[in-house]
């Protein structure tokens, strides 16, 4: 769902794109777009989203969009396509998310953040984030405020404390 008119995205004119891809050819077999008023549209974010601490606009989103707009006949996002598992995965665990099944919902992202996916495919997804100079130009240029992480990353350091006195 995109904004038609960006300055009134609020009360403005959106477009839902939809495109069914046969993920054996790669190719769009059939595309739609409809337009819809937001009136009576609830935009207010569903737990996973709201708890989210932040939300990019990557890759994957970007190809995402592009193969929903994409003619039939036209080949859909290459990359976009190769992380279709990664995007079951991370759907099923939202749903539990949204159903308050946290524990089994955690089990999904552990799923999906595994080191032979996340660090192999960070680069390709964040060029130049895999430096220290490299995040710190992403940190500065994004919307959300590193201060913002701060209470989370105190809170997990907590829950660890005890297992690492243990373990000494």
């Amino acid at each position: 769902m995109t904004p038609i008119d960006a300055a009134k995205a609020t009360a403005g004119t959106f477009r839902i794109s939809l495109s069914l891809t046969d993920i054996k050819t790669g190719f769009v077999v059939a595309q739609s777009a409809a337009r819809i008023r937001s009136e009576g549209v609830d935009t207010t974010p569903t737990p996973f989203y709201r708890d989210s601490p932040s939300l990019t606009k990557d890759r994957v989103v970007e190809g995402q969009i592009r193969t929903a707009q994409t003619p039939t006949g036209g080949a859909a996002e290459e990359f976009y396509l190769s992380r279709l598992t990664i995007a079951a995965l991370i759907s099923e665990g939202s749903k539990l998310y949204e159903a308050g099944n946290y524990a089994e919902a955690l089990r999904y992202r552990y799923a999906t953040t595994r080191p032979c996916r996340s660090i192999a495919t960070r680069p390709r997804l964040y060029p130049g984030t895999s430096t220290p100079a490299g995040f710190s130009r992403w940190l500065s240029s994004s919307p959300i405020q590193a201060a913002r992480f701060l209470p989370m990353l105190h809170a997990r350091m907590q829950e660890h404390v005890p297992r690492l006195a243990a373990q000494a």
